[in-house]
This record gives structure tokens, sequence and C-alpha cells, in this order.
């Protein structure tokens, strides 16, 4: 089951996280050991408010969480080694994390269809996201989600430790890119 998060989840949702960050840790990826913390109890606070969270039960135990961020992100605003599949509207993802006893379980798969659906049903036909290099299982997802790498994107938060990011596209109206692609070879 997938629901929005609400405050009462707070303590929940930083036990994933935790998880997360120690997967990277083990790793040797920089990924989410920042300076500050992040992600911290104000990320996830500020993300429940704009009700951004959600989050992926499996029988009642709080299994993945997603962010699916619905305004443009600073960090998307240039990026280098590539171009965007198009300038429309776009939701992002940010903030997917699997708690470890549910690891290669499909929970991280089902919050990406989640998040398509929610997008789709907002009018909006465009995701946008990012990782580190060093988190193959995240790149290899949003590959076989048929997110397109279209560049390096570096992350505005100061705290960050490495900013750079891969950054993934997906469109789900292919009709505008392909007649965009035409008019360019015109």
């Amino acid at each position: 089951m997938i629901r929005k998060a609400n405050l009462s989840d707070i303590d929940t949702i930083l036990t994933v996280i935790a998880d997360a960050k120690e997967l990277f840790r083990k790793n040797n990826s920089l990924q989410w050991q920042d300076t500050d913390g992040y992600p911290h109890r104000r990320t996830v606070h500020a993300d429940i408010l704009k009700e951004w969270l959600y989050l992926n039960f499996r029988s009642n135990r709080l299994a993945g969480i997603i962010t699916l961020a619905q305004e443009p992100d600073e960090s998307y605003r240039v990026i280098h080694e590539g171009n965007w599949l198009n300038n429309r509207k776009y939701y992002t993802i940010h903030r997917l994390a699997v708690k470890k006893e549910f690891y290669r379980q499909g929970v991280a798969q089902e919050l990406v269809d989640y998040a398509f659906e929610i997008t789709r049903r907002s009018g909006v036909f465009d995701i946008r996201c990012d990782t580190a290099a060093e988190n193959i299982a995240m790149n290899r997802l949003l590959e076989k989600c048929g997110f397109v790498r279209c560049g390096i994107i570096y992350l505005v938060r100061g705290s960050c430790l490495e900013p750079k990011r891969i950054a993934y596209h997906k469109s789900f109206d292919n009709k505008l890119i392909k007649s965009n692609n035409i008019k360019k070879m015109v």
C-alpha cells in the first residue's frame, strides 16, 4: 500500500533514510553524506508539508519512501555534457530509499511506478531525477523504468560533499520529442 506521509511518520521515515545512508557509506559513495546530515528531519518535514512524500508499506511496515517534487529544481537549470529531452513542466523524483530488510523486493520500482501515475494524473508528462554515479542500483532502476541519461548536473546544496550527479529524464509523450528532433533536422 502506498500513501502520502504525515507528520507522525517522521521518525519511521528517518530509519529508512538511515539505512540508505549506511548503504552509501559501505559502497564508498558520498551521496547523502552531507556535512549537515541531509536528508534530515527538516527535509522530511518540508516534504510532508508540501504533500510530496509517499510511503510504501509491506505487511503494515514501512518499506520505502519517495519524494515527488512538483516545482522546478534549481539544480536542473544548467545541464552539462548533454541536454534535457524537452523544456516542458516536469516533476522530480528525490529521496527514493528502501528499508534494508526490503532490498531487492520491488519496493523502489513500485514507488517509481506510483510517481509516474501521480505525474500523468496531474497533467504533467515529464519526470526528472538525478543520482550519483556510484549509486549503481538507482542508475539501473531509472534506466529500467525508461529514463534517459541526459547529462550531468551539479547540486546547488552547499553542504553536499560531492555535488556531481547523473541527470535523467523520462517523457510520457514522445510525439513532441520526435517533432522537435525533426524541426532541428530541417
